[in-house]
């Protein structure tokens, strides 16, 4: 059985701090957005945090996320579950910019093994991790990887709970009035309402998210039984 840190850290200082074996959360949306990805089984995809290896990736690329503030850097689908599934990935090269999750995987010192959880796939994180055993150290990335957000400590509290989808169902009410929700609408291209319903979904998939570090970008995967 694994042994999980209680102690849940938050953003790119807790991330400085972690050890070997590391869950990353960020519901909101990177998680997500990285799964709708990886299903359509792309032929790579990588995640970052630095614009400039969005800049220096190849022309075929796909670019996910949005520009860093101030630039002009062109992508093209933000951060979206929902936009991301309007588009044909399959074996496609990805590159998925995000300051939260992709912050926090650059801020890791020496893990070995990294995976990446949201609501949708705690239940196969979880498996994975008692499977694996050893200590874990949960961090939840929180907005930009630097203010901590709800969603995220609630996803990771379910996590290390002994029941983590009844944690989930018993406490989602508490994120009605949660900041991160204010930025989503019915009419936004970038925050389409229907991002909320995808990323707090209890329906559980199967897809265990493996990051791997490679030059200067994280690799993800999907862990194959």
């Amino acid at each position: 059985m694994s042994s999980i840190t209680e102690i849940i850290s938050h953003g790119e200082i807790g991330a400085k701090n972690a050890g070997r074996n590391v869950v990353i959360i960020d519901v909101f949306r990177a998680v997500p957005t990285a799964i709708t990805i990886l299903e359509q089984k792309p032929s790579v995809y990588y995640m970052t945090s630095d614009e400039n290896n969005v800049c220096s990736s190849k022309p075929d690329f796909v670019r996910i996320g949005k520009p860093f503030m101030g630039s002009n850097v062109h992508y093209d689908a933000p951060n979206s579950p929902t936009r991301v599934s309007e588009f044909d990935l399959h074996g496609q090269s990805i590159i998925h910019r995000t300051a939260g999750c992709g912050g926090c995987l650059d801020g890791l010192v020496d893990p070995k093994n990294v995976l990446l959880c949201s609501i949708s796939n705690i239940e196969a994180t979880r498996f994975f991790m008692d499977k694996l055993g050893g200590k874990w150290d949960i961090i939840a990335a929180g907005h930009q990887g630097n203010e901590p957000v709800e969603e995220d400590n609630l996803c990771a509290k379910a996590l290390i709970s002994e029941d983590p989808i009844r944690h989930v169902v018993t406490n989602v009410h508490r994120l009605k009035n949660s900041e991160s929700l204010l930025r989503f609408s019915t009419d936004s291209e970038e925050y389409p309402l229907s991002d909320v319903n995808i990323c707090l979904s209890t329906e559980q998939v199967s897809t265990v998210i493996l990051a791997m570090k490679t030059g200067n970008l994280w690799k993800l995967e999907v862990h194959n039984k």
